[in-house]
């Protein structure tokens, strides 16, 4: 089951790339046209760095660690990427119950509560995931230390992933 929660993030990742992008790029188009092509300062060509993060989130912890005086340069191209990603998530997650690469790999999120899913609780676990695959991915690590075999973010939400039964 974990093999197949971590390839249906990869896909969920690989499909919503594009998604988010043009969230992202809308949104930045409408507030500061040139900001993620050339920076507010010389550097330029902060595009690089937004699309480090978004195929691989943890790398966000590996900038903030080997470059500390950039942290605001970090935090400030990554928080509106994450913002992106989390509304396209949770757009799907309210929809289907679950993300688009957990719909290809035949799992559903349900609620740990007795009640069905509610917006707060896929709200809360989809910004715990993106928070913590990007500032502290050590934190998956408590994935293989319990025996429930559930994340940090569906403990928070009350929440697990489950096989659907076909």
């Amino acid at each position: 089951m974990i093999g197949k929660r971590i390839t249906a993030h990869i896909l969920n990742r690989v499909i919503i790339f594009f998604p988010s992008m043009i969230l992202l790029g809308g949104v930045t188009l409408l507030i500061f046209p040139s900001y993620f092509i050339f920076g507010n300062d010389e550097s330029g060509w902060l595009i690089f760095w937004l699309l480090k993060y978004m195929i691989c989130l943890p790398t966000v912890f590996i900038d903030l660690v080997s470059r500390p005086f950039e942290f605001l340069k970090v935090i400030e191209i990554i928080l509106p990427a994450l913002i992106s990603l989390i509304i396209i998530e949770i757009i799907s997650i309210t929809l289907i119950k679950r993300d688009l690469g957990m719909k290809v790999m035949g799992l559903k999120i349900v609620s740990i509560k007795e009640k069905p899913l509610s917006l707060i609780q896929i709200i809360v676990r989809t910004v715990i995931k993106y928070f913590s695959l990007s500032f502290f991915p050590f934190v998956l690590v408590y994935l293989f230390l319990n025996k429930d075999k559930i994340t940090l973010h569906d403990k928070i939400s009350y929440t697990k992933v489950v096989k659907i039964q076909k």
